[in-house]
């Protein structure tokens, strides 16, 4: 029985050293796992400071250290990862921007050709419901007073009376600038004389009664002798025209100038198909002014170009 604590007693020494001895093997592999680590870590790192490897580790590395290492790889790969998000999001964004551009700019292109669409429609139908002939113009009578063949140039007198008719019923016209002369053969006789400006309103008309001439108006020579041919025959073709611009007015709107030409032709014969000529001299000049006595036979009405 007294041996008995002896032995008891022995046990717990026993036991503190087999803790001891674990303890100290625990920790020297812990060390050297430790170590071994660290020298795998410094090779990766001077292979290369981009890539990133994942050391090797021992059975007895500590596991605080390898989740250490699984956080910075989570890290780093979030790193790497991160622009490319940024860059997918920035190309969504620009496409957007673009969309938007894109819908405004057709907007504003659909609204410019609708209202040129409506302002054409509307001048179209204005014009329609408007429409504005060209005036009318017929020549009521025409007189040659004297002409002069002695001479190679070619001296005439001749009085006109000349009608215009507005036949709109809502456009007036403003006549501008008007001048009248005499042709033969597509040679002026006269020297073109101005007729005064006036306004016509609606369905009216208007009657002008210049006098023209043309005292040695240079001409080709045919057309003093085909003229001379012609009274002798007993008739005479000449063309009265106009020249000059008109206006449109309607309501209170003006438009602007449009050029005015009119022909008229004036077929003059003997009366009675006979033919008298008489011949006076100028006093002092000595030249001589022939008087025929041809008739216009009948009014005629003109071409007009607007």
């Amino acid at each position: 029985m007294l041996g008995r604590p002896d032995v008891g007693g022995a046990r717990p020494a026993v036991r503190s050293r087999k803790v001891d001895v674990a303890a100290w093997a625990w920790t020297a592999s812990a060390r050297r796992g430790l170590v071994e680590w660290r020298e795998n870590h410094v090779a990766s790192h001077s292979h290369s400071h981009r890539a990133f490897h994942r050391p090797t580790c021992s059975s007895h590395t500590p596991t605080l250290l390898v989740a250490s290492k699984l956080s910075l790889t989570n890290r780093v790969t979030d790193t790497r990862t991160r622009p490319a998000d940024q860059g997918v999001a920035m190309s969504k964004g620009k496409e957007h921007h673009d969309w938007i551009l894109r819908r405004c700019c057709g907007s504003i292109a659909a609204c410019i050709l609708t209202l040129a669409v409506v302002v054409g429609f509307v001048v179209l139908v204005i014009y329609l419901a408007l429409h504005p002939s060209k005036p009318s113009f017929y020549l009521q009578d025409i007189q040659i007073r004297s002409i002069d063949l002695a001479d190679p140039a070619l001296s005439l007198d001749v009085q006109v009376t000349i009608a215009s008719r507005n036949p709109n019923d809502r456009v007036g016209i403003y006549y501008k600038t008007l001048h009248a002369f005499t042709t033969y053969r597509d040679e002026p006789v006269t020297v073109p004389v101005s007729l005064p400006a006036i306004y016509q309103g609606h369905k009216d008309q208007s009657v002008w009664s210049p006098v023209m001439s043309g005292d040695s108006v240079p001409v080709a020579p045919y057309v003093a002798d085909a003229m001379k041919q012609d009274i002798g025959a007993g008739y005479v073709l000449l063309h009265v025209k106009v020249d000059g611009r008109v206006k449109w007015k309607v309501g209170s709107w003006v438009s602007g100038g449009y050029h005015l030409f009119v022909n008229c032709p004036a077929l003059l014969s003997a009366t009675g198909g006979a033919f008298s000529m008489s011949a006076a001299t100028a006093g002092g000049g000595g030249r001589n002014r022939t008087t025929v006595s041809l008739k216009f036979t009948q009014p005629s009405y003109c071409t007009v170009d607007v």
